[in-house]
């Protein structure tokens, strides 16, 4: 049985667990969308977990649709900080790998699920876009079948100087356990409109390994999440869509997630 509830009870734990949760869509999005209240993303099922283990936790999000590692680090106080968290949990390196022949704005433009309320905007959004969102995509994918090596959306070097920093200030200025997701494979369906992703995959995958093993830190953790759909799930009960998580993958996340926070908790 842990001693969690007793070091709280104690005081050296004395209000709920803070949970940040940064990320991209992949933190915040459930496909296909829930069809029950009980189903949600990780970060809304830690607090239920961690509470069956006597834990009483909250859950910040901070991940944004189409977000970038590269535009949480200037955010970092507002968006981490702040929050002081006890646990923060970090879920990049998706879009960061994607090729960039087409330009990031207009990828958001055409993905938003922000389809406007006036008659012009939604005209657009329901007749042209879809047109035109098609030969954008057919230019993508003719484009990276060039190359696999060159063209991120967030380079290598950048992407993991971002990581460490916000690693190295979360750990200094607030002493908080950083759990980092790994990536989640690219499905079929993102495969073929993205050539060569899963190298891409494969590459930043190490960058993260890396990453981690240089803190040299035991509150420094790297969770291999991607296994769960690799080698239990598969794709078309994970990832629906080849990018983001269904309700049963978000809960795989959530079970490992509360494993590792309460091992920490007991050591």
């Amino acid at each position: 049985m842990t001693n969690a509830p007793k070091k709280i009870a104690e005081g050296i734990v004395d209000q709920p667990m803070r949970i940040v949760v940064g990320g991209s869509s992949c933190s915040v999005l459930v496909s296909p969308p829930r069809t029950r209240r009980d189903e949600g993303t990780y970060g809304e099922l830690l607090p239920r977990l961690l509470r069956r283990h006597g834990v009483v936790a909250t859950t910040i999000h901070e991940g944004h649709w189409f977000g970038m590692v590269n535009e949480f680090r200037p955010r970092y106080e507002n968006h981490l900080r702040n929050h002081f968290p006890d646990v923060l949990i970090i879920n990049y390196g998706f879009a960061e790998c994607e090729p960039n022949f087409l330009p990031y704005w207009l990828a958001r433009h055409f993905s938003t699920w922000d389809l406007s309320s006036a008659a012009i905007p939604t005209g657009y959004r329901r007749y042209l876009a879809p047109r035109l969102w098609r030969i954008a995509r057919f230019y993508q994918r003719q484009a990276s079948r060039l190359t696999s090596n060159h063209s991120f959306r967030v380079s290598p070097r950048r992407f993991v100087a971002d990581m460490r920093r916000i690693i190295e200030m979360a750990r200094t200025e607030t002493g908080c356990l950083v759990l980092v997701l790994d990536i989640d494979p690219p499905g079929e369906r993102l495969q073929y409109w993205m050539p060569g992703m899963w190298q891409r995959w494969e590459r930043y995958q190490l960058l993260l390994e890396k990453l981690v093993a240089d803190f040299d830190d035991p509150e420094v953790r790297l969770i291999p999440n991607s296994r769960s759909i690799l080698d239990e799930l598969g794709f078309e009960v994970g990832e629906p869509d080849g990018i983001h998580r269904s309700a049963i993958g978000h809960a795989r996340t959530a079970e490992v997630l509360t494993a590792e926070i309460m091992s920490w908790l007991d050591s």
